[in-house]
């Protein structure tokens, strides 16, 4: 078996774009989370962004079920709730990269599954989370028609967090992986990150 040349290899390493690969790593992923009652999707938020913090990943954005518009292209998010604050004074938004639907119930209210319908038709992947006495049932993970994934957790304690960002992770496509995984991180976003 011939080896290649030096010169060879690298003529091909130097045509790798470096600079490129660096912005797709440091890209944020806009992850909308939505449940019925807003401050489900908030708890949702910052357990996500930190366990123990009372902080919401800036990358992420919180809403109840109606998705008060965040599929559109230009949304401005203005909501002044706690977990989304930091979100008023930021520029518009694009439509979000992923999705995850919190529920206390196995099968998803109208204005769930209508958000949910509204994400496939888009082609965002969304991960529909079960939490609370009804995900002990056993038909709570079992995936609905529309669905791409399901996870049924008691509570947001840290292993039912890390199984829900381990499986949002194999959710999101390729591309966005590496990024999304520095959004369940230990430490409160930076203050640049605030903007």
């Amino acid at each position: 078996m011939r080896s290649l040349p030096l010169r060879s290899i690298w003529q091909i390493v130097s045509e790798i774009n470096l600079a490129e690969i660096q912005r797709e790593i440091d890209a944020p992923v806009h992850l909308l989370i939505a449940a019925d009652e807003e401050p489900d999707a908030e708890q949702a938020a910052r357990s996500l962004s930190s366990l123990g913090a009372d902080f919401v990943h800036p990358w992420i954005t919180v809403t109840d079920s109606s998705g008060s518009g965040l599929l559109s292209q230009s949304t401005e998010i203005a909501s002044q709730s706690p977990a989304t604050q930091s979100f008023a004074s930021r520029p518009s938004r694009s439509s979000p990269d992923c999705a995850l639907l919190v529920s206390a119930q196995p099968d998803l209210s109208s204005d769930l599954l209508s958000l949910q319908q509204a994400l496939n038709a888009q082609s965002i992947p969304s991960l529909v989370v079960v939490v609370g006495s009804e995900a002990k049932r056993p038909d709570s993970a079992i995936v609905r028609r529309g669905e791409l994934v399901r996870v049924a957790i008691p509570d947001w304690s840290g292993q039912a967090v890390a199984r829900v960002a381990s499986t949002l992770i194999q959710t999101v496509p390729a591309p966005l992986r590496l990024p999304q995984c520095r959004i369940a991180n230990t430490e409160p976003p930076r203050q640049e990150a605030l903007g």
